[in-house]
């Protein structure tokens, strides 16, 4: 499997390392394969695929979608950017749980 899934203390958080294949000419990875997430039980179906870019010293806003809930996969591919994430699902066992990560240059972890 060229994934590693991490569970995160906040349910439904998952650390996704890939296997990174590279050579002189730079590096490839999978970023997502279908029969590898549904395998480690990240059944949910991903329709969009958005890529941003922020400016040194952006505040980027909350994300909550209760009505149309969306997985997130994040990663940086410059620079490095922290990611704030706090569980606001009521009745939830991980409920209030708070996580931060910092994603330096480059790295091919993401998160869902």
């Amino acid at each position: 499997m060229p994934f590693t899934f991490t569970k995160c203390p906040i349910d439904g958080l998952f650390e996704i390392s890939p296997k990174v294949f590279g050579d002189n000419r730079g590096y490839f990875f999978e970023s997502y394969t279908e029969k590898d997430f549904f395998e480690a039980g990240l059944t949910m179906k991903f329709v969009q695929d958005n890529q941003s870019l922020s400016k040194k010293g952006v505040l980027r806003g909350l994300h909550f979608q209760e009505k149309f809930p969306q997985g997130k996969l994040v990663r940086a591919i410059s620079g490095k950017t922290q990611k704030l994430l706090e569980n606001i699902i009521l009745y939830c066992s991980t409920q209030k749980s708070r996580i931060s990560f910092i994603f330096p240059k480059v790295l091919p972890t993401v998160f869902t």
